[in-house]
């Protein structure tokens, strides 16, 4: 009975652990936010704070190189160069999404978590540039991106 007493305090602080995010709060640097480069476009790949599977944070890759993790709360800017692109997440199973980047055009991409076998499944949507922009202004930046 200890030790399943400790293993569900392990198992709650790892989980709350997860849900911590720092980075600077969207709506407090918006102004300062530099105009899209010419023959760009800004990608925004966020997760939404949510109990369900905050301890799940896999890689996210553009193009087979790893921009940041699924993080809940907390959001990741790039600007990437016009054109053809993947966005993928793996869990239990790999999630893919092609897209075409326009020059000077912003991209909003959310994830989420859901339920797995194992491991919970991500699920990738690309969102209007008006829903993704206020699903992202509570949430914090990702450090390096």
């Amino acid at each position: 009975m200890r030790i399943l007493k400790l293993l569900s305090l392990v198992i709650l602080a790892s989980s709350l652990s997860a849900c911590q995010t720092s980075g600077a709060i969207y709506s407090d640097v918006k102004s300062n936010v530099t105009p899209i480069p010419k023959n760009k476009a800004r990608l925004f790949v966020y997760r939404e704070n949510s109990p369900l599977g905050s301890a799940v944070q896999p890689s996210i890759f553009l193009d087979g190189v790893k921009i940041g993790s699924s993080v809940p709360n907390s959001f990741i800017m790039k600007d990437i160069d016009a054109g053809k692109h993947q966005l993928s997440i793996e869990t239990e199973v790999e999630k893919k999404y092609d897209f075409v980047a326009e020059a000077k055009k912003e991209i909003y991409i959310r994830q989420a978590i859901g339920a797995g076998w194992l491991v919970g499944r991500i699920h990738i949507e690309p969102v209007s540039n008006q829903e993704g922009l206020a699903e992202i202004s509570e949430l914090h930046q990702q450090s390096g991106n």
